[in-house]
């Protein structure tokens, strides 16, 4: 497959946007990885295509997640394209059709968009959620029953899902650990986009997102959105929140013809954070291995171990295992230099299939994962204890 394509940025999310007007695009989901792939692609959070309309709007666009997964929503990416839209046409606005929904996007300055995301979805249904739940805080906790690290997150749907939950200090909230062990829970059929809010003022929220499909990003336009949301709903936030760096950030905006209990949302930029540097955790699977995923923090910091992934498997399906995998050649894309160690049910079951990854360098059955020195500098050994 080849053809022209353009790279595009969004507050830190990358796209690559191909035209596809006269010629129809229609890439499998292993075309899709290829392209996002960062060491042997183009590399890129979104795929992105232009379609013609069919509904009388300027363009149709289509969204795929590094994964491979085509995704109903991306607010950044709905940013990019309205700028080229609105470059190619000469006008300060944009029609944008995406999935069911209709999305405008204007200009708001110099490469600066606007685009508002229409009405939020806020029935489980919409989300959706496997059971009826009230959405402006569901029965989900992380950690000890009775003591969680986290609990009772609001969802909203964006055009896509999404669950946020509230912190105290987003520095120290476990995105990698937790976000992927949510990402696939029970609870979300479809998946889930995991943002993680805490609440500086009643205008300011920090936020981090883990995306489906793309684990961590730097931005994410729906999440940003999905998180004043489920602020407001919960008392926490105006309608207004702003980054100080990053100008207004999104904005609940009542319409004459809104359903009581419902707001459009209108946003001119995204909240971004940076990736943690030294050790992160990635979980997988159950409460137990996000519980465990803490002691195993611990351990490493007491062995000394810095620049370095640990990967906490779970082994209840394939699905997981599979998850991962994937998650393991992603990380090593992104942090090369990084130490790579897996551990968890998936090591201890299977810890050959592990070892013989090129990306990874260590690994640990269930009974080493949190004993001393068990993340100390060792020397390469047999598939059990690592390569």
């Amino acid at each position: 497959m080849s053809r022209p394509f353009l790279k595009m940025n969004g507050l830190g999310n990358d796209f690559v946007v191909v035209e596809a007007r006269e010629t129809p695009f229609a890439p499998s989901a292993e075309e899709v990885r290829a392209i996002a792939d960062r060491e042997r692609g183009i590399g890129c959070d979104q795929l992105v295509s232009l379609e013609p309309s069919t509904n009388g709007a300027d363009v149709r666009v289509r969204f795929w997640n590094a994964d491979g997964e085509e995704v109903g929503a991306c607010g950044n990416g709905s940013r990019c394209v309205g700028w080229l839209v609105m470059e190619a046409t000469g006008r300060d606005e944009a029609v944008l059709e995406v999935g069911e929904r209709t999305l405008h996007t204007r200009r708001a300055g110099d490469h600066l968009v606007s685009v508002d995301m229409g009405e939020p979805g806020l029935d489980w249904a919409q989300i959706p959620l496997e059971e009826p739940m009230d959405t402006r805080g569901i029965e989900l906790q992380v950690g000890p029953i009775d003591a969680p690290l986290l609990h009772t997150p609001g969802c909203v749907s964006m055009g896509n899902p999404h669950v946020v939950f509230f912190v105290d200090d987003i520095e120290t909230a476990p995105v990698r650990e937790v976000g992927p062990m949510i990402e696939h829970h029970r609870l979300f059929p479809e998946g889930v986009n995991v943002g993680f809010a805490e609440v500086k003022a009643r205008d300011h929220i920090r936020l981090r997102v883990w995306e489906r499909g793309a684990g961590l990003t730097k931005a994410c336009g729906t999440g940003a959105c999905a998180a004043l949301v489920a602020c407001a709903r919960r008392g926490l936030t105006d309608r207004v929140a702003r980054r100080p760096d990053h100008r207004m950030a999104r904005e609940r905006r009542p319409r004459d013809h809104d359903r009581p209990g419902q707001r459009r949302l209108h946003r001119r930029a995204a909240v971004s954070a940076a990736d943690p540097k030294g050790v992160d955790i990635v979980t997988f699977g159950c409460r137990l291995n996000a519980y465990e995923s803490e002691v195993i923090r611990a351990r490493a910091a007491e062995d000394g171990l810095s620049d370095a992934i640990v990967f906490n498997t779970c082994a209840v399906t394939n699905e997981a295992v599979r998850q991962a995998r994937q998650a393991i050649r992603k990380a090593r894309r992104e942090r090369p230099g990084a130490k790579v160690i897996v551990t968890g049910c998936a090591a201890q079951i299977d810890p050959a299939a592990f070892a013989a990854m090129d990306e990874v360098d260590l690994v640990l059955g269930n009974a080493e994962k949190s004993a001393a020195g068990a993340y100390a500098e060792r020397p390469a050994a047999s598939p059990s204890e690592g390569k």
